[in-house]
């Protein structure tokens, strides 16, 4: 049986030390604060399931082009459907789904940063993060009813909770035949958080953008391990010839200094500052000639098709800097793939939307 943690509906005013909780570990349900955790579990890897009443679910309208869409392009298809600005919220964003629609979870930021906090100090190192009402079988037609309240997911075009005097509410608002079925057994909310578990994995996980899940140390350190000894193989073998010749470099140069010292006394000082000047005069100068093929692929993705305007262009320490306007986020998405193909590493910074068009911050290395 999976192990996992239901964080229960409580006000908002309760302490995280009492918040309640339900827990299942080793086959066993108890329910418990998370205060309380540690003393009974210690450090323990579980899936959390959250409350429904913590976020907000949202669909957007499809989004043009094809391929994948970056993640900046899903955020703003779906920031028209959320009341608040994303800067204040952490999204959540499940796949694209046929249509090409964006859709996701919304949660407070700094709620979620100080519950993530309280299940670190709870030991809970969390290996997947998901809502209960995201668990609901796709095709589900009835609502289910969980520590209290009915949660609303499935085959509609909404997540959420209801009370029984919202129930009534909504009753005249749903397809006739939505079912309410009544809690049947004592242990009904174990069994059906059980199979909430086990449909997890099929459902969005919240542990996005900074907020990373707990893996296996052991299996992943293993394969990093071995990964990193393969690639460092041939540079570990250049780095060796490097210091080799380097090392054998600095002897001849040891020497020559030494044999011109004495045929020259004084005069050494000037001669060798004279020839590292011109050193580092010719490097230099074979920097810039490979800056300049660099900056025209650079302009040149961006002038073809007037995809976008560059306001703004830095270059530092090997990163170009460039501040971009386009006209909507597929031409962004098409100069990020044309600069890939050019052989830069693309970053891309957040975006806004103005009057002039979508503006984004771009770091290109290579």
């Amino acid at each position: 049986m999976r192990s996992w943690l239901y964080v229960m509906s409580a006000p908002a005013t309760t302490a995280w030390a009492e918040w309640p909780a339900m827990l299942c570990a080793q086959g066993e349900v108890q329910q418990l604060t998370l205060g309380g955790l540690r003393e009974r579990v210690g450090t323990q890897r579980l899936l959390v399931i959250v409350p429904v009443e913590w976020a907000t679910w949202c669909r957007g309208e499809a989004l043009a082009g094809r391929g994948r869409a970056s993640r900046a392009s899903q955020c703003f298809a779906l920031e028209e459907q959320l009341s608040s600005d994303l800067d204040t919220l952490h999204l959540a964003l499940a796949p694209l789904d046929k249509q090409r629609r964006a859709s996701g979870w919304a949660l407070e930021r700094a709620r979620f940063t100080a519950f993530w906090a309280a299940l670190g100090e709870a030991g809970v190192q969390v290996t997947r993060m998901v809502v209960d009402a995201d668990l609901l079988p796709l095709q589900s037609t009835q609502a289910q009813w969980l520590c209290g309240r009915w949660i609303l997911g499935g085959s509609l075009e909404a997540r959420l909770a209801l009370d029984d005097q919202q129930r009534q509410a909504w009753a005249g608002q749903l397809a006739p035949g939505f079912d309410w079925p009544q809690p049947a057994t004592p242990s009904h909310d174990e069994q059906v958080l059980a199979a909430m578990a086990e449909r997890a994995p099929g459902a969005t996980d919240l542990c996005q953008a900074g907020f990373r899940a707990h893996r296996s140390r052991i299996a992943w350190q293993a394969i990093a391990g071995a990964a990193l000894v393969l690639a460092l193989m041939p540079s570990g073998l250049d780095l060796y010839r490097a210091q080799v010749l380097d090392q054998a470099a600095e002897r001849l140069d040891q020497a020559s200094v030494q044999a011109y010292a004495q045929g020259y006394g004084q005069t050494l000082p000037v001669t060798a500052l004279a020839s590292r000047l011109q050193a580092m005069q010719v490097a230099h100068q074979r920097q810039q000639g490979r800056l300049l093929p660099r900056l025209q692929q650079l302009s040149s993705v961006v002038v073809s098709d007037q995809l976008a305007q560059v306001s703004g262009l830095e270059f530092e320490q090997g990163k170009w800097r460039l501040e971009v306007t386009a006209r909507e986020f597929a031409d962004l998405d098409e100069l990020q793939r044309r600069w890939q193909a050019q052989g830069f590493a693309v970053q891309v910074g957040s975006a806004r939307k103005s009057e002039q068009g979508v503006q984004v911050q771009i770091v290109l290395k290579g």
